[in-house]
């Protein structure tokens, strides 16, 4: 008996200090592969590709879809996600983001407005326009508020309506024959300076932008009346995860508290301002 006894001890000696080791080796791979709550790796994981769908219009987005306002911005908010690899998927129309982005194509979009509907989440407001109503100078129009827009031949860029707001859909619904939407900025320029149009709405920098690529330079800022209809409004990125939402939001906040948010906007649009 007392034979039995010591190896009895003896064994459950042996199965403690098992125990033990097997903590410790727990406790080590912890610390090793970042297993444990609140411990961070010592290992680095190759960040996440996120693909995102960028538009078509300049300046915010340039021709080559390389460039521009805002995919500089959207690089510029990635930088602070180095957990994500950004690949940008370039000229895009506002439609097409939308079904791209709810066909689950690509895992996020840019320049979504608050109306449309998407299979996803919104981030905080990202993108700045300055929307506003333009005619040429010589038709002496008076376009002081929306229901001067009534009667008027309007061009403007897809989802105008959904952008800019019930009152503003409520202005043109009445002459809807003469309202027209284009995927196109460029075409916005075009109607108004061929005469096919009495106002163009849209953007500020984007119609100045297309002005100032004109074949013709004969044609200049001065010959367009600029009607401020609209205060400034914005757009957000959206992503198929909310956790995307929130890593973007959080990087975002970072970039605008450090003021590199308003530089951007001042370097990209400096030039194109009318007086600048």
């Amino acid at each position: 008996m007392v034979g039995q006894s010591r190896w009895i001890s003896l064994f459950r000696k042996a199965r403690a200090a098992l125990a033990r080791a097997a903590l410790a080796l727990a406790f080590a791979f912890a610390l090793a592969f970042g297993a444990g709550p609140g411990i961070a790796p010592a290992w680095s994981a190759e960040p996440h590709t996120l693909r995102i769908g960028t538009g078509n219009f300049p300046p915010y987005f340039n021709e080559r879809g390389t460039d521009g306002l805002f995919n500089d911005l959207i690089r510029e908010v990635f930088a602070l996600m180095p957990q994500f690899q950004l690949q940008l998927v370039p000229q895009m129309s506002n439609y097409r983001l939308v079904r791209a982005l709810n066909s689950g194509a690509i895992d996020g979009v840019a320049n979504i407005f608050s109306g449309t509907q998407i299979q996803g989440c919104r981030t905080d407001p990202v993108f700045r326009f300055t929307d506003v109503a333009i005619s040429r100078a010589d038709s002496r129009l008076v376009v002081d508020k929306l229901d001067d827009l009534a009667g008027k031949r309007i061009v403007t860029y897809q989802g105008a309506k959904e952008f800019l707001g019930q009152d503003f859909a409520r202005a043109v619904a009445s002459d809807s024959t003469q309202y027209r939407e284009t995927p196109q900025p460029l075409m916005q320029v075009h109607a108004l300076t061929q005469g096919t149009a009495d106002l163009s709405i849209g953007d500020l920098y984007i119609f100045l932008h297309g002005l100032k690529t004109r074949a013709d330079p004969s044609v200049q800022a001065g010959h367009f009346t600029i009607h401020r209809l609209f205060p400034d409004s914005y757009s957000y990125m959206a992503f198929r995860e909310k956790r995307h939402c929130e890593a973007f939001n959080s990087a975002l906040a970072q970039l605008r508290k450090s003021g590199a948010y308003d530089a951007l906007y001042d370097k990209h649009l400096k030039a194109l301002r009318p007086g600048d």
